[in-house]
């Protein structure tokens, strides 16, 4: 349907982009940053089901306890072959973003998907990086090429779009058509 045009047309916009920005080709770490937004987005999709279920808080505490000896384990072997260089002030801010975007920031973002549905709060995520490109243009002085923009109002106007769009959802395996 028209979400799911909205969300392939969002997402071959940013394609187009990166391939433009690249030389007219999709490099080996653009494949793997692909791979890995798709691992997100299914990350996302059952920890908003499960936030149904157990409450948004419980569902990142959870993933956190879950992925900790993996987690772990990358950055013992990455800091022992590079070290551990951040002045205080970094280490400061490493942890703010840790504490409140990243593990806080998860209570909301979860209950409102579990409440929002999952199809509607996930055209946010395609609006995220087109919106912090805009941000780093007053903020950060960054500079926004015209392809830049035509992406951004791209991608913004399919998730406008998206996000008005009906989404069909499935009925859980089991439910009954009929009315009581």
């Amino acid at each position: 349907g028209a979400y799911w045009t909205c969300s392939a047309v969002g997402f071959a916009a940013v394609v187009a982009y990166v391939v433009h920005e690249g030389g007219g080709t999709l490099h080996a770490a653009d494949a793997l940053l692909i791979l890995a937004v798709l691992a997100a987005a299914v990350g996302y999709a059952e920890g908003a089901l499960l936030a149904r279920q157990l409450g948004g808080w419980q569902v990142i505490c959870w993933a956190l306890v879950l992925g900790a000896p993996l987690t772990w384990t990358v950055t013992i072997i990455a800091a022992s072959r590079t070290g551990l260089h951040a002045t205080g002030p970094q280490w400061a801010a490493f942890g703010y973003t840790a504490m409140f975007s990243m593990f806080l920031g998860f209570f909301a973002w979860y209950a409102g998907m579990a409440r929002a549905g999952i199809a509607k709060a996930s055209q946010l995520q395609l609006a995220q990086p087109a919106l912090s490109m805009v941000w780093g243009w007053p903020l950060l002085g960054e500079h926004l090429s015209l392809t830049a923009v035509i992406t951004i109002a791209v991608v913004l106007s399919a998730v406008v779009a998206g996000r008005s769009a009906v989404v069909h959802t499935p009925r859980p395996v089991g439910e009954s058509l009929s009315v009581p």
